[in-house]
């Protein structure tokens, strides 16, 4: 069957739904589908999921705020010392 088909025959089935929690269920399955979806990578090349790389952004944020960073300017004189 063609995926075109498939599509249409299961949002055809989804207006058919009356009960919300069949709904709720069918939400929290394409949210956990969608959150698997490779969206990144490392800088080693690793695939990042959604969830990943929010997760590594957080902690990057929290790192900045700690003061954890080099600045452009500092790391040009670490260059210079090579």
């Amino acid at each position: 069957m063609d995926l075109q088909v498939r599509k249409y025959q299961l949002i055809q089935e989804v207006f058919k739904i009356e009960k919300p929690d069949i709904l709720d269920k069918l939400e929290k399955l394409l949210k956990a589908e969608s959150s698997n979806e490779i969206v990144a990578s490392t800088v080693e090349g690793q695939p990042l999921t959604k969830a990943e790389y929010k997760k590594e952004l957080q902690k990057a944020e929290q790192e900045v705020l700690k003061g954890e960073f080099t600045t452009q300017e500092n790391l040009e004189r670490e260059i210079e010392n090579w």
